[in-house]
């Protein structure tokens, strides 16, 4: 585990870079260059116990981060997760590019920060109803019951950027 006194579960299969179960403390997964055809790029599953960081990863690009390499349904996967941080800072930004759906998808998580990341030629697919380079909100039933939080962005200058949002949105 993120300690090292434990086993953690972990996995690297045809359609993700996996880590999920039961440790605690804080799990981070950086620096990786994530390319090739996958479903998922990284994906966390069922850490309530434990906080998570994914932060300076290159997910669906070449080393450069400036061009699309492979493709896959969503960039970065969290389910049934506690809390955590993807991005964070422009210094820790993951860039995220060639996903068919939504470049992040939160599945039933509700204490995800999602901040600074680049993300760029992600499609929009047929089933898909959100926009592409957008972060989708799956099972959303917080339980103090808050609503879905968004950002909507109307207008952007190359210094600049307005729109709408929920309260304390980033």
């Amino acid at each position: 585990d993120v300690n090292g006194t434990g086993v953690m579960n972990f996995s690297v299969r045809d359609d993700m870079l996996g880590i999920y179960g039961t440790t605690t403390g804080t799990v981070l997964i950086s620096d990786n260059l994530v390319a090739g055809v996958s479903i998922h790029g990284i994906a966390i599953s069922g850490l309530q116990n434990a906080t998570f960081r994914i932060v300076r990863n290159k997910i669906g690009t070449e080393v450069t981060g400036q061009s699309v390499l492979g493709q896959r349904s969503s960039g970065i996967l969290i389910r049934d997760c506690n809390q955590g941080v993807i991005g964070g800072s422009l210094a820790d930004k993951n860039i995220i590019a060639g996903c068919y759906d939504a470049p992040v998808t939160v599945i039933n998580a509700y204490r995800v920060t999602v901040s600074q990341n680049e993300m760029f030629c992600n499609n929009v697919t047929s089933i898909n109803q959100y926009p592409a380079n957008s972060i989708q909100l799956g099972n959303w039933n917080p339980p103090d019951g808050r609503p879905k939080p968004f950002v909507h962005v109307i207008a952007c200058t190359a210094s600049t950027l307005s729109g709408t949002a929920t309260p304390n949105a980033k």
